[in-house]
């Protein structure tokens, strides 16, 4: 999504908000932050519970309207691990557990 198209989205989303101005505030952070480092990055700084919520008090989806990674989501430390340490998802899940060998992988 392009800044143009970010900003479009943002101002009909204020524009159709109603309800407490604080919810709506956490949750533009998130966007904006789910938009420089993609909602991959974003899955991992906030909570699913939070995540999820985020996404109602919006009205939209995250992973269809970001991307899932972007130039800066190797500077998240989470996401440079999960990237080494392969499956996304397994990580996520916690199903992936860190062997001794592999912590040496991080930088």
């Amino acid at each position: 999504m392009t800044d143009f198209e970010f900003n479009r989205l943002v101002k009909s989303i204020v524009d159709n908000y109603t309800g407490d101005g604080s919810k709506l505030l956490h949750a533009l952070g998130a966007l904006t932050l789910g938009h420089y480092y993609g909602w991959k990055v974003l899955s991992f700084v906030v909570s699913q519970t939070t995540y999820l919520k985020y996404q109602k008090i919006l009205d939209v989806d995250f992973k269809l309207v970001l991307e899932g990674e972007t130039a800066y989501s190797k500077r998240s430390f989470a996401f440079r691990v999960t990237k080494k340490l392969g499956n996304f998802w397994d990580v996520v899940r916690s199903s992936h557990s860190m062997v001794k060998e592999e912590k040496f992988l991080i930088d």
